[in-house]
């Protein structure tokens, strides 16, 4: 293949030029890595260690003969593999990808088939049923689910094609590609196009190129945060046409994620010497169903038409192309599917099967389809005719449109299911007629500025300036003026926060949310986020830690659902988890108090409980080490009875079924992250959903009063019972009050801040404490515990919001 053609003429380029350019490149990339650096960007997937690999192999390429150039970058690989993998799992996956590469090398097609299936097959049985031996591994299967998923497809069918050539170096880097080896989420490369030599005269330029590309990932990277703060509009928040308007639009802007990282995969490669064409190209701007397709992902789009839609072509052409073509793309669509889904196995080891998907991609390859037949069978041709305004107009109104239709395609894609989503259109839609009129006019306004920037760059021939190619001088001077106004903005952002009120954090650090904050404080986050959806802020990142928390559950068949196994000792999170005879995180305990002793019950959620860290970093056994050499004074027992998702209808409800007055309590501790409210009635709307019997009057009460049914869905629920949030909340309150009154045990409401606190968070613990100190709590406010500290060192891990040893001791 052909490099593609640019606007200046191509030439060696001198040795005094090449020094220059050389340092340039220098310069850029480690402005780049110190952007990374400074904004924090996807730390959890080793962005600052890969581009620093890449440096090394820029360097490489630069000091070494070329002949060594194959080999160096082989072993840049799999020492990133190594690095990023660790040596036990970087030794799975790199002893088990040769021996796949060696059994797809076979000439024997039946036995290459017949292995490669039996290996597969093998992994992902291990991978689902992950018994204890595995779970180790569990990394090293992930990294080669996802790196030969696609990679292996390709090179099996051009192998195919193409005479067998004996497996070098370059074959080992295509597989073991560096940053395949922190990113999940990874273009599907062509084989023949990776190992096209690059003529040595050239290679500046495609330097530049994969500079340029590099560049623009980081940027996509930074604009991405900003939409995810500060643009948009949590699904739950959606109440009116406008809000829906901002919803839909921006979480389909959240694409910026996956287009940062690929452009960033592919600008790796590009200075790692391998002259690759782009990935993304401008898919805001597309005019049709097929024009997306061709601007959008289109590595993946370029390994499906020729692995997949070729080969189904031609053996459909002698229906003619009007048929053939159509029921081709629709065929290539319930493989894309399938692929998506099986790519979401390896990452995150199940395998969904949901109806939104079926639906997103059956209506977009329906809608393909649909556009490739009426080209066919009319012959109607893309270019634009008419007068310029006109041509300018009908180009913007194509835009918007496709705007609009992708935004609603892509909101019903990532909705948790199809009855959350009709719901807010439903709620979006019923909005008074100022919101509709408000809506038009703003469309007609950013037509009428769409038509006017359309022209002008017509007019100006903007176009190359605006879109240069990226190995040109055009390009190097975007590349590095992005990369100044991405390290000046540090500087600027105090003022501009000071200014606006508006907060920096999740722009100059990785951090959730408020919406997400609070859903991962509710407990039930890793169900939310960890979906399918690979523009969320945890898509392509591995499960380190086994999740061993069912084994320490029992469900309960009442409101509560689940309470602990008694006289159990697990590992939970890696750290030792042991119940008493009673199911409670404590040492055993007597039904007789000690005389003289002051029993404290402690009552809450998985804060309380210690989720993540050992038996004895519990800040209540810290606690009681601390008062027991005082042997003069009352010796004080804490109570640990908390259990992990619990609140404060939980916490009243198991004070009650587990009868714990017979333990004699002087004190109950009631611990809060402030968001009582928002838990219980979401609690109330699944529960009530499901069939459960609500264990008191009130919660029936709100229930007839908000008008829910069971055949509503869940978000809807939550939506009807919002507006009595505070009455429920001061009855459950009430109602712990009540408990306690009846048998002598003085109430104390202690707020335990989580470590990354959202505001609306903090809004609602007000009015919990202003309840509580109305019903004659004792109040114990621990807002400023974590004040001035790292967030980072007082967690389980980045992504596990629970308080760690440390934040225990600090209790």
């Amino acid at each position: 293949m052909t490099p593609p053609k640019t606007h200046f003429a191509e030439r060696d380029i001198s040795i005094r030029g090449q020094m220059v350019s050389w340092a340039l490149l220098a310069g850029q990339l480690a402005a780049a890595i110190a952007v990374v650096h400074i904004y924090d960007l996807e730390t959890d997937l080793h962005l600052r260690d890969v581009l620093l690999w890449t440096a090394l192999g820029l360097v490489c390429q630069t000091l070494l003969p070329r002949k060594w150039w194959p080999f160096t970058l082989a072993m840049i690989c799999v020492a990133g593999l190594f690095g990023f993998a660790g040596p036990a799992n970087a030794s799975v996956t790199l002893m088990l990808g040769t021996a796949i590469l060696f059994l797809a090398n076979l000439s024997i097609k039946w036995i290459r088939w017949t292995s490669l299936l039996l290996v597969f097959g093998s992994l992902a049985t291990v991978y689902v049923i992950l018994p204890v031996w595995a779970e180790p591994f569990t990394p090293a299967m992930t990294t080669l689910g996802v790196m030969f998923m696609y990679r292996l497809l390709i090179f099996l069918y051009d192998r195919h094609q193409a005479p067998s050539t004996p497996l070098d170096a370059t074959d080992l880097t295509y597989f073991f590609l560096l940053p395949n080896m922190a990113m999940s989420l990874f273009p599907a490369v062509d084989y023949r196009h990776f190992r096209q030599h690059v003529d040595p005269a050239r290679r500046i330029l495609v330097w530049k190129k994969g500079m340029f590309w590099v560049v623009t990932g980081v940027f996509h990277l930074v604009i991405y945060r900003w939409v995810y703060h500060h643009l948009l509009l949590p699904a739950g928040e959606v109440r009116d046409l406008l809000g829906l308007a901002r919803y839909t639009f921006f979480n389909y802007a959240l694409i910026l994620r996956l287009s940062g990282l690929f452009h960033l995969a592919v600008g790796v490669l590009g200075l790692l010497g391998f002259d690759l064409p782009r990935v993304f190209h401008h898919y805001f701007l597309a005019t049709g169903f097929s024009d997306l397709w061709r601007r959008i992902n289109i590595y993946f789009r370029d390994f499906l038409v020729k692995v997949f839609y070729y080969p189904i072509y031609f053996r459909l052409r002698s229906w003619g192309n009007v048929r053939a073509v159509p029921v081709a793309i629709l065929l290539l669509f319930v493989i894309t599917w399938f692929l998506h889904s099986i790519q979401w196995f390896w990452i995150k080891g199940q395998f969904p099967l949901r109806i939104q998907d079926g639906i997103f991609w059956g209506l977009f390859g329906v809608l393909v389809a649909i556009n490739a037949w009426w080209e066919i069978k009319y012959r109607t041709s893309h270019s634009l005719t008419g007068h310029l305004p006109t041509r300018a107009f009908t180009q913007v109104t194509r835009i918007a449109g496709m705007l609009v239709f992708m935004s609603l395609l892509w909101s019903l894609w990532t909705a948790p299911s199809l009855d959350e989503w009709w719901l807010r259109i439903r709620t979006g839609l019923i909005s008074p007629v100022s919101q509709y009129v408000t809506l038009s006019l703003t469309l007609v306004c950013l037509l009428f500025a769409g038509t006017v920037a359309w022209l002008v760059v017509h007019h100006f021939r903007l176009a190359r300036w605006l879109d240069p190619e990226p190995s040109s001088s055009v390009g190097t001077f975007w590349s590095a003026i992005l990369l100044m106004l991405l390290l000046a903005f540090p500087w600027v952002a105090p003022a501009l926060q000071r200014s606006t009120d508006m907060s920096m954090a999740g722009i100059l650090t990785e951090k959730l949310s408020d919406a997400d904050e609070i859903r991962r404080i509710e407990g039930y986050y890793n169900h939310i986020l960890t979906g399918h959806q690979l523009t969320d802020p945890l898509a392509g990142r591995k499960n380190l830690l086994p999740d061993t928390e069912n084994d320490a559950r029992i469900y309960t068949g009442d409101f509560r659902h689940i309470s602990k196994k008694p006289d159990m000792s697990i590992l939970l999170k890696g750290q030792p988890f042991t119940t008493n005879a009673w199911g409670m995180r404590d040492d055993p305990l007597s039904e007789e108090k000690p005389e003289g002793s002051v029993r404290i019950l402690l009552m809450g959620g998985s804060f309380v409980v210690g989720s993540g860290v050992a038996d004895h970093e519990v800040f209540d056994r810290r606690l009681e080490a601390l008062l027991q050499p005082n042997k003069g004074k009352s010796q004080y027992e804490f109570i640990n009875t908390a259990t992990a998702s619990y609140d404060l209808v939980d916490c009243i409800l198991q004070f009650e079924v587990e009868e714990f007055q017979k333990f004699h309590p002087d004190i109950l501790m009631f611990f809060t992250h402030g968001i009582d409210g928002t838990k219980t009635i979401r609690d109330m709307a699944r529960q009530y959903k499901a069939g459960v019997r609500m264990p008191y009057l009130f919660m029936d009460v709100y229930i007839n009063r908000a008008g829910l049914r069971r055949d509503m869905s869940e978000e809807e629920m939550v939506l009807l019972l919002e507006p009595f949030t505070s009455d429920i909340l001061e009855d459950g309150y009430q109602k712990l009050r009540e408990v306690c009154d009846t048998h002598h045990i003085r109430p104390v409401w202690v707020f335990w801040p989580p470590i990354a606190r959202a505001e609306a968070a903090l809004e609602e613990k007000a009015l919990s404490k202003q309840i509580a100190r109305n019903l004659g709590f004792e109040l114990i406010d621990l807002e400023p515990l974590y004040k001035g500290l790292d967030p980072e060192s007082l967690t389980v891990s980045r992504f596990d919001m629970h308080p760690n040893a440390l934040a225990h001791s600090l209790m």
